[in-house]
């Protein structure tokens, strides 16, 4: 439009200076009078016009750099928006009753928020190890460890095929951000972003990253004892065997299950024998002992799935899930030979010169769970009725309960 504008103006200007100059040559001086105020307006015009159109361009630089501070601004924006949401979820950890393994899994997705297109990876190698990985997948050399484990320094490598002890077994790696996380002076993991698209890191990427990373040693610390916590919650403190309110979840939680899979639920309480007596001669120290070491043995010889509780004192209990009562006396006939024949201080003292313990075994079937209404509470009852009975006949045994013995 402006330069229709200025042609416009152009071939007016001369056609202008042509009539000037056909008056002139003429003698038409009234003529070229009128023809000069025409000249000085139309100049007037002109002047107005360029002024206008510098005026506008002036007004147009401005709005141009105005705009690129707004869209400086608006990335700004943008990025905290990204850091303030990451944070939050890293905060949000802290009131998360999380295992490890998840909170690190909340580390990484905080990571991704500001790294969207890139590979995020977190690893810990502490007590123990644990590595997730979001957007893609990455293996780390061990060139890493030497010089982020070891060293503790962050690291920025905008391209890896210039440094060869950075090489990945992924050719697409092409940059990278290493950001390790310490605790009590020792480097416990790392957080790493990879780019499979020639992505220029610069510092002020690594200073995000370092950002998050700062916190997370704190946030490993409180996931790690959350779990500890959990811990002491279910487990007895001198057997570190399950403690008996957590049994009594697991075993609802077995039984409720036997009832979808229609299988057998066995359950065995097992006393050590004659224990007041060896308590009395060797003193409450010598007690704990054999209940730990008995414990022990127990928790050994089971399988995976089964699970050994302390009940209380001297007893202990074990669910055998998904398992029929000729299979369950199989294992608890052994467990009795394996105390029977296992060495413990003083136990020529006891009745008959060693340590002995007595069994009690009960199981349901599905079925017959179905016309009882406290399922756990009957299996319990009938497995202490079979033990009182190891303990009439003798001790050192392993009783079944009687189909009939019911509460």
């Amino acid at each position: 439009m402006r330069l229709l504008k200025n042609i416009a103006y152009i071939l007016v200007a001369g056609f202008l200076i042509y009539l000037n100059l056909a008056l002139f040559t003429e003698n038409y001086y009234p003529q070229y009078i009128y023809l000069v105020f025409l000249d000085l307006i139309l100049a007037v015009l002109i002047v107005i016009e360029v002024v206008s159109q510098v005026v506008a361009d002036s007004h147009i630089k401005v709005r141009q750099k105005e705009i690129a501070k707004l869209r400086f601004a608006l990335v700004n924006a943008s990025i905290e928006s990204s850091i303030f949401r990451a944070l939050v979820a890293l905060i949000e950890t802290f009131g998360e009753e999380l295992t490890l393994e998840e909170t690190l899994e909340k580390v990484a997705g905080a990571v991704k928020m500001l790294f969207q297109q890139e590979i995020v990876c977190v690893q810990i190698f502490h007590d123990r190890f644990f590595r997730t990985i979001q957007g893609g997948n990455v293996d780390l050399p061990l060139d890493f460890f030497e010089e982020v484990v070891l060293k503790g320094y962050p690291l920025l490598v905008n391209n890896t095929q210039t440094y060869e002890k950075y090489s990945f077994p992924q050719d697409s790696i092409t940059s990278f951000l290493i950001s390790p996380f310490r605790k009590k002076e020792q480097t416990i993991g790392l957080i790493g972003v990879f780019s499979e698209q020639s992505r220029a890191f610069t510092q002020r990427d690594l200073s995000l990253l370092n950002m998050i990373s700062a916190p997370v040693s704190l946030i490993v610390e409180n996931a790690e004892l959350i779990e500890k916590t959990k811990i002491l919650s279910i487990t007895d403190s001198l057997t570190q065997l399950y403690n008996r309110r957590h049994f009594q979840n697991l075993l609802d939680r077995i039984l409720y299950s036997s009832q979808e899979t229609k299988t057998t639920v066995s359950l065995s309480i097992v006393d050590i024998d004659h224990f007041k007596l060896y308590n009395d001669r060797n003193g409450h120290l010598a007690g704990d002992k054999i209940i730990k070491e008995v414990g022990g043995l127990l928790k050994k010889h089971v399988k995976g799935t089964d699970v050994v509780a302390r009940f209380g004192g001297e007893e202990y209990v074990i669910i055998f899930p998904a398992t029929e009562s000729e299979n369950a006396m199989r294992v608890c006939e052994q467990l009795r030979k394996n105390i029977e024949e296992t060495f413990f201080p003083d136990e020529h003292l006891q009745p008959g010169g060693t340590l002995t313990a007595s069994f009690g075994v009960a199981s349901l079937s599905s079925e017959e769970q179905k016309n009882i209404v406290n399922v756990s509470e009957v299996l319990i009852h009938r497995a202490d009725e079979a033990l009182y009975a190891s303990k009439r006949e003798g001790r050192n045994r392993v009783t079944l309960a009687h189909p009939s013995c019911q509460s």
